[in-house]
């Protein structure tokens, strides 16, 4: 098989803060097969793009401007054309699609690289070189893993990452020691989520942050500027042992608090997804999709009590609502506090 010089990744293809990390492993394994490869990821967002950063395996990440792919959409039809044809000047000899959308194997096809990898759906398989059925039952990160494997190359780990700079880690350390100078136990929560009704809920995560507080630990409630008006209008306590960065930091800074935080704890939400990709033990509080959403990183563990559900139907479940799903109510601050102890051991003192 002749090494490709210049492979283009297509990420997942949504907009979140996970959907960027899951996309890490995928990017390193590949590397890591083909060195002499220049590694380039086509982002859903202004966030991976930031996400990915200072990526040791990558010549460039940028966005993916899908409006160049659609009839019609705000763009014009030259606009269009020199789009695709600036993709096709990189002169890509390989791409691989995360995505199982139709529209991002056009993206594929249209590139011009003469290899064209990704999974069979949406009966798109005309589109792309080699195409296999997608293992659901997995991981996210293991299924994009599973495209090398078939593709006979070689995986060796499966953990996400996100690099950060020594002067990035630097700050969040000056800053934690400002906010927080004599505490040795420090444990960031992210109690928010794009979608408030797949949470544990802020009434728990108040009694969890209370709990802590007694407990010694001070803690640092961390959380995008779209969410700080749930936390002006929650009840989430903040005092002497608790510090509201909510809305106050970048996704890199966010990065990097919770790098240098002795624990995380949160929903199934983008920071979780950080928090193991910088290698920061955490709890992540999770429902029926976690099972294969679940941050790929040993130093994550999930609670997750699903009632029997076989699948994620909020409708159903909570309706219009925005009470607390039976699989979230079903875990305790006991719960949570018991694990994260469990997970920490002596580093919590």
């Amino acid at each position: 098989m002749r090494s490709p010089k210049s492979i283009l990744v297509i990420g997942f293809g949504g907009k979140g803060v996970g959907d960027q990390v899951i996309a890490t492993p995928f990017i390193r394994n590949l590397a890591f097969n083909f060195p002499e490869a220049t590694v380039d990821f086509a982002a859903s967002s202004q966030v991976g793009v930031e996400l990915l950063q200072h990526a040791p395996y990558l010549r460039d990440s940028f966005v993916l401007d899908m409006d160049c792919f659609r009839f019609g959409g705000r763009l014009s039809i030259l606009k269009k054309i020199s789009y695709i044809l600036w993709i096709r000047r990189k002169g890509y000899d390989r791409v691989y699609v995360l995505s199982t959308k139709l529209r991002h194997a056009i993206v594929a096809f249209l590139s011009g690289a003469p290899v064209r990898i990704g999974f069979a759906s949406y009966h798109r398989e005309f589109l792309l070189t080699r195409s296999w059925d997608e293992p659901v039952s997995k991981n996210l990160v293991d299924r994009f893993l599973d495209l090398l494997q078939i593709d006979g190359l070689t995986v060796k780990n499966n953990t996400v990452e996100i690099n950060l700079l020594e002067d990035e880690i630097s700050e969040s350390e000056r800053m934690l020691n400002k906010i927080s100078p004599d505490s040795k136990s420090i444990v960031a929560i992210a109690p928010f989520s794009a979608d408030m009704r797949r949470t544990w809920g802020l009434p728990a995560f108040s009694k969890l942050i209370l709990r802590c507080n007694s407990e010694g630990y001070f803690v640092v409630i961390i959380g995008s500027p779209s969410d700080c008006s749930l936390m002006e209008n929650s009840q989430l306590p903040v005092g002497k042992k608790v510090a509201n960065l909510v809305g106050k930091l970048s996704i890199r800074q966010s990065a990097a608090i919770i790098k240098k935080a002795t624990a995380f704890v949160g929903n199934d939400s983008g920071l979780a997804h950080i928090a193991g990709a910088v290698g920061t033990k955490g709890i992540v509080i999770g429902y029926h999709v976690t099972k294969v959403w679940y941050p790929s990183a040993p130093c994550i563990r999930t609670i997750i009590k699903v009632p029997g559900c076989t699948s994620c139907d909020l409708t159903a479940c909570v309706g219009n609502t925005m009470n607390i799903p039976p699989c979230f109510q079903a875990v305790s601050v006991s719960d949570v506090m018991a694990e994260l102890k469990s997970l920490m051991g002596p580093l919590l003192t």
